[in-house]
């Protein structure tokens, strides 16, 4: 009775010594999955398939639980590097979990491995705010200006035309980063590209055009021209302004007033039409009464650009006789 005990005893001492063991080396404890993911490790002392179970659950919901297994067969040193795919979709809740590993293996016992916690998400960073706006006329200094509504940010980058500029990564909710229009030779579009990626490996994009002005329009006053006119008179009034692009100067950045000899503003010129022909908008108006007007008045024209470029005054001398 004492022998066979003995050799019970042994027996079980060479079994526990002969044990498989599994260490998980991705992920771990802290990390953060997102959609595709791989639970990757290395088991010694497999004599047969062995038998790998993956058992995520939540640490909010214990009632939700994702399981996953896959078998695995050893070398000839009884050795397996294996992994499992966590894959996970919108369906998945964003929380924190619990992954448990075991083993299973015909007369092989095997420790089992508690991941604890990991993050679970899913969901791709998303663009609040973006500035400037696609389309948008710049000039100089340009503050690009992103927020996210993304908790869990790795890295946000910003670029221009596709290549880096200073202080252009960060970890933040918010991008604040000015873009020193000074290195570029050529004025025209420019592309601006934000990307962002989480600690779960969700990403996102977002590229933009701008038009890189730095060239003030020109005013050309065509009408009245250098002549005098009647009091009581109806003066038409016609102006060219002209910028290097289309579209750069809109009717709301111009002015167009009738003033003293002084410089005192007197009233605006009633505005008939304004139409785009290419780079110039050509903008009329008509000062139907100029009773009440001095003998001597001026006509004077000014605009800013959008990209913020401003005109040079123009004006002209009316002379009513």
């Amino acid at each position: 009775m004492k022998k066979f005990a003995l050799v019970s005893f042994v027996a079980l001492l060479s079994a526990l010594a002969s044990a498989g063991t599994i260490t998980v080396t991705s992920p771990s404890s802290g990390d953060f999955l997102g959609r595709t993911n791989q639970l990757k490790f290395t088991i010694t002392g497999s004599r047969a398939q062995a038998r790998v179970d993956v058992q995520v659950t939540s640490l909010t919901d214990p009632n939700f639980s994702i399981n996953r297994f896959r078998r695995f067969d050893p070398d000839v040193d009884g050795q397996i590097e294996g992994s499992i795919d966590l894959n996970f979709n919108d369906t998945t809740p964003a929380a924190n979990y619990r992954i448990v590993v075991t083993v299973t293996e015909p007369n092989n016992p095997y420790n089992s491995v508690t991941i604890n916690p990991v993050t679970i998400d899913v969901r791709t960073p998303k663009f609040r705010d973006f500035s400037p706006t696609n389309g948008a006329f710049v000039r100089n200094d340009v503050p690009i200006r992103v927020s996210f509504d993304e908790p869990n940010i790795e890295e946000w980058r910003v670029q221009v035309n596709g290549q880096d500029i200073p202080n252009n990564t960060g970890t933040t909710e918010t991008v604040s980063v000015t873009w020193r229009t000074q290195d570029i030779i050529n004025d025209g579009s420019q592309s601006i590209s934000v990307s962002v990626e989480d600690r779960a490996k969700n990403s996102n994009s977002r590229t933009i055009s701008v038009t890189l002005d730095r060239v003030a329009p020109n005013i050309n006053v065509l009408s009245p021209g250098n002549r005098t006119y009647r009091p009581g008179s109806r003066i038409p009034v016609a102006i060219d302004f002209v910028d290097q692009f289309q579209n750069a100067v809109p009717v709301t950045n111009i002015d167009v007033f009738i003033t003293d000899m002084s410089g005192n503003i007197l009233s605006r010129v009633p505005r008939k039409s304004a139409r785009a022909s290419g780079s110039t908008l050509q903008w009329t108006g008509r000062i139907n009464n100029t009773r009440n007007l001095p003998r001597d008045f001026k006509i004077l024209a000014r605009a800013v650009d959008r990209a913020g470029n401003v005109a040079t005054t123009q004006e002209v001398v009316v002379r009513l006789r």
